[in-house]
């Protein structure tokens, strides 16, 4: 039950982490015109922002488990900064991802993770430099851009246990963005949402159905969204 409790506590850093990198990112690059209403959008741009470093910081810092984890929560300090772009929204934060949380300790990984995806990831943790390895087996070449992003889950104590935490947090900020596209809009576009929401919700119920494919599936509808 502890340990339970730790990584649920952990998962939610993790999330507030990501939606501070969102911040960083939006700030900095000046995506909006308008302020950001939805809270959700911070936590999508955090994980494409944080997909980009990630590649960067594997072969500039390698991947090194004490600094992994201050790489991974060193947005919420720009969560807790920003607070006035998200204080309307932190208890829709919080009871979404707490709820979804439950999906992510029942379910499985899909049939091919292990045979591809995590051994891939395994060889990107172990902090050296490695180029070109489809070429010592053709399994490396179904993996994608986002192994770097979950390499840095390689962590003090818990090693790689915490891996699926990122493809998660991309899921939450498509059903997060949704519901409160559905609570502020009146318009046509909020039965769109109300129907991709219980499309969604049905169709991702496990872990499982979370490939790669899956994960760029999530990327092209929040971006036409």
């Amino acid at each position: 039950m502890v340990n339970l409790f730790i990584y649920y506590i952990f998962f939610l850093l993790i999330i507030f982490s990501f939606i501070g990198y969102g911040i960083i990112f939006e700030k900095y690059f000046n995506i909006y015109e308008e302020p950001v209403k939805n809270v959700f959008i911070y936590l999508f741009l955090g994980v494409g922002f944080l997909i980009i470093l990630s590649f960067l910081y594997n072969f500039l810092l390698l991947n090194n488990k004490l600094l992994n984890v201050f790489f991974l929560l060193f947005g919420i300090y720009p969560f807790f900064k920003e607070t006035n772009k998200i204080k309307k929204n932190a208890n829709v934060i919080i009871i979404i991802s707490s709820i979804l949380f439950i999906g992510l300790i029942i379910s499985k990984p899909h049939e091919d993770f292990y045979a591809y995806h995590y051994q891939y990831i395994s060889e990107l943790s172990e902090n050296i430099i490695k180029v070109g390895l489809t070429n010592l087996d053709q399994k490396y070449a179904y993996s994608s851009i986002f192994s770097y992003l979950q390499s840095l889950f390689n962590l003090p104590y818990l090693n790689l246990k915490t891996v699926h935490i990122p493809i998660y947090a991309l899921f939450i900020s498509t059903v997060g963005y949704l519901f409160l596209e559905i609570l502020n809009n009146k318009s046509t576009k909020r039965n769109i949402c109300v129907f991709i929401l219980l499309f969604i919700i049905l169709k991702y119920k496990r872990l499982s159905e979370f490939g790669y494919d899956h994960i760029a599936n999530f990327l092209i509808l929040f971006i036409f969204l």
